[in-house]
């Protein structure tokens, strides 16, 4: 006989992998000659991160961080390199197991050691986060997770609020990070509870961390206004997005009037990204628009580097220079549009933008720079070159720095007939995209 033993935890009790041994030794006692698969499971609370260790490999990071009431800690989460993602269990850190029953305070509890763990594992290098949400200790609505990843909770006066509920009815403005965390988190539970109301987390889970009736109103107050500033926190965030889309979509009109809505609602909220976004995206609707206003474009525009340069947000800034660049050649300046592109294209480069350093080029084609498209291969040199035979702009060359060496599978003299057909000498500013390189030359007057 075979016996599959696929158990959870049993909380605050054993680990899902010792309630699979006693399991195991339990059967054994009666069925000696059964063999036994050992595969214990998680719904998202403690033990999960452990699964995924289990079933992917990887390794334990631990990180001094701090628990719920925030004393300090030691906790772990499990990092899965082949992925490049973390498992973090809220419990570890935040969770029920580390504080005793007469100790438990979820109106003075917080999940600032869960965002420590999630804040370690993106400096580690995480592109997403899983995070398994049961077996918590707290009741903040992930107040204290955000601010450990650099978001504000502002009172009146513009003092940061403490991530507990006792004081969330301080809180009257929430901000987010000037730069924010590029990574993906998704979530882990077995349970489809709604936030709030009879139903809600605070009613259901409340008990079981400490909640007494007569805290239940002022939790539930806390969470339901954090939801609510929240939601207003993202909507220049959200306003900024569809002016992009509608300025993409080619309705000036409604871009400029969603576009400046996102700027009014970051001045209101001192999101000094958001303005940023906002003001490039009115420089450049003011670039375009029929009858051209060059002057509020240039005007916006610059507003608008000089957010970015303050705020060290450099992807942001390679475009602000690109649209300056493109202001300033329908303008008429074509040094000054150079000099804004070729700023966009270092930066570009040094984050390795693939597709903005192909806008890039393609400005520089406007301007009347010859492009150059050079490649090693002598058959995709071939067909590189009838592709764009009838296109006056752009020559195909050979890469020399690349091409000198006879290639597998290349016959001897290779070498010299590719240099038959080399054209000009790669200079150290070509672009390299998707394997080819594009080179700006002196524009063609």
């Amino acid at each position: 006989m075979r016996i599959l033993i696929a158990p959870d935890k049993f909380k605050e009790s054993l680990t899902a992998m010792q309630v699979a041994a006693a399991l195991r030794d339990g059967f054994h006692s009666v069925l000696a000659e059964a063999s036994f698969d050992i595969v214990p499971v998680a719904d998202g609370g403690e033990g999960t991160a452990g699964i995924f260790h289990e079933a992917l490999g990887g390794d334990w990071v631990e990180v001094a961080t701090h628990d719920a009431l925030g004393r300090p800690v030691k906790a772990s989460y499990a990092w899965i390199p082949s992925g490049e993602f973390a498992v973090i269990d809220m419990s570890a850190a935040s969770g029920l197991w580390r504080i005793p029953a007469d100790e438990r305070d979820p109106s003075h509890s917080s999940t600032f050691g869960t965002g420590e763990l999630a804040l370690d594992a993106i400096n580690h290098g995480a592109k997403s986060l899983v995070i398994g949400l049961g077996g918590s200790a707290t009741n903040d609505a992930g107040v204290g997770m955000a601010v450990a990843l650099g978001w504000k909770f502002l009172d009146l006066d513009g003092q940061p609020v403490a991530p507990y509920p006792a004081d969330f009815g301080r809180i009257r403005r929430i901000v987010a990070p000037a730069k924010p965390h590029s990574c993906s988190v998704t979530g882990l539970c077995d349970v489809g509870n709604p936030l709030l109301g009879e139903s809600g987390a605070t009613r259901i889970f409340g008990a079981q961390k400490g909640v007494t009736p007569d805290a239940l109103p002022l939790l539930e107050d806390g969470v339901r206004l954090s939801e609510e500033l929240g939601v207003k926190a993202y909507l220049a965030s959200w306003t900024v997005n569809l002016a992009g889309g509608l300025l993409a979509a080619g309705n000036l009109t409604r871009a400029r009037e969603t576009a400046q809505r996102a700027l009014d609602l970051a001045l209101a909220h001192k999101e000094r990204g958001h303005q940023a976004y906002a003001l490039r995206l009115l420089g450049e609707i003011a670039a375009r628009s029929e009858p051209r206003d060059l002057g509020l474009a240039e005007k916006d525009l610059t507003q608008a580097l000089a957010l970015a340069e303050e705020l060290g947000m450099r992807p942001l800034l390679g475009r602000i220079h690109l649209s300056l660049g493109e202001m300033s050649r329908l303008g008429g300046d074509h040094g000054k549009a150079e000099a804004h592109i070729f700023h966009a294209i270092s930066l570009f480069r040094e984050m390795d933008m693939r597709h903005w350093l192909e806008e890039a080029a393609g400005q520089l084609k406007a301007l009347g720079h010859l492009l150059v498209i050079a490649h090693y291969n002598l058959g995709l040199y071939d067909f590189l070159k009838e592709r764009y035979a009838e296109d006056a702009e752009v020559t195909v060359v050979l890469d020399r720095r690349r091409g000198e060496r006879r290639r597998p599978g290349h016959p001897p003299g290779s070498e010299r007939r590719a240099s038959d057909r080399r054209g000009p000498e790669l200079r150290d500013g070509a672009l390299r995209l998707h394997g080819f390189v594009v080179i700006p030359t002196e524009p063609a007057r």
